[in-house]
């Protein structure tokens, strides 16, 4: 009301009726601010809302009009080739991501892409060589290290190599959460508690703020057996993040397991009323009263779910783990 010309106000308030389920007004809407607006805003986000909802031929043709508009416009191959991988077409894929390297010899999306395609392709030396190529040539791109160490892990290299690559990706950018994340969920996996709390000790000094990284403390805690600081980092994770439902389910599951029932409990239903839907937390709480003897109230739990979801088939998968146990 206030800028009825803004077309990225309007564009929002066209997307907002696809999270209602307006789906064919809101891209008619959107179809209409992409034919009035000179610049690329509404077709951006027509591409965005159907990739999203995998309707990739309508991508295209998203692409194909933006490209009208724009022939010049960073990533279009790219998103092309995105658009042709996701469609598991790997010729067309590459064949886009190629043309992209070739308009920036330094894009690596479009190197990333190319590998997407080698590893869809079985190619893995060929992938492996074109991640070497692109940090000799360029050494302080972090990403071509993480992928690196993605590659080692999909091809079951050594934790060394895989660690390496990490370790190189968090000098190049330290306040990048992501090779750190990485590397704490691969020490995890692997059983290196100590080294893996090491590392999330590490992140959480950089990145104190990082909501994921709190939560990669709190496991690695929980795995090397400190279950007091564990449910300490999680309660600031509560904290911090009062509305994720799964901070609370981590925090309930870690209550659980250490015997605090009613805290657990408090916790799992917390979780439950900020997403009804969360399965795991569904089943923690089932587990729980079950646990605790309260059978009658357990079995109303899920005949309750049923009658809020008739046609969830979660509530009667609920009961008949009930009836198993």
């Amino acid at each position: 009301k206030v800028e009825p010309d803004n077309d990225r106000v309007q564009t929002a308030v066209a997307l907002s009726q696809l999270t209602r389920g307006e789906t064919n007004k809101a891209f008619a809407d959107l179809e209409l601010l992409a034919q009035k607006s000179t610049d690329t805003y509404a077709n951006e986000a027509i591409f965005s809302a159907r990739m999203k909802r995998r309707e990739y031929d309508a991508a295209l043709l998203a692409l194909d009009a933006m490209q009208q508009k724009a022939p010049d416009k960073n990533g279009l191959l790219e998103w092309r080739g995105r658009v042709h991988l996701a469609r598991r077409d790997f010729p067309m894929a590459r064949q886009a991501f190629e043309a992209a390297l070739q308009k920036d010899k330094a894009s690596f999306a479009a190197v990333s892409g190319l590998v997407s395609v080698d590893l869809a392709e079985k190619k893995l030396d060929q992938a492996r060589q074109r991640l070497q190529d692109s940090m000799k040539a360029y050494p302080r791109n972090h990403y071509a290290l993480l992928a690196m160490a993605e590659l080692n892990v999909f091809t079951g290299a050594p934790l060394d190599e895989v660690r390496k690559a990490l370790t190189g990706a968090i000098q190049l950018a330290p306040s990048d959460p992501q090779p750190r994340l990485m590397l704490i969920d691969q020490l995890l996996r692997k059983r290196q508690f100590k080294d893996a709390l090491v590392a999330a000790q590490d992140a959480a000094a950089v990145l104190p703020n990082d909501v994921r990284v709190l939560d990669a403390v709190g496991r690695a805690q929980l795995e090397s057996g400190d279950v007091e600081q564990a449910i300490s980092t999680y309660r600031r994770l509560v904290a911090n993040e009062p509305n994720s439902a799964a901070a609370h389910l981590r925090l309930g599951e870690i209550f659980k397991n250490s015997g605090r029932r009613p805290q657990a409990e408090a916790a799992l239903r917390k979780a439950l009323d900020l997403d009804r839907n969360l399965l795991a937390a569904q089943g923690s709480l089932l587990d729980l009263l079950i646990d605790s003897g309260r059978r009658s109230e357990a079995l109303a739990f899920t005949r309750k779910l049923q009658s809020e979801q008739p046609k969830q088939p979660a509530g009667y998968l609920l009961e008949g783990a009930y009836h198993a146990k």
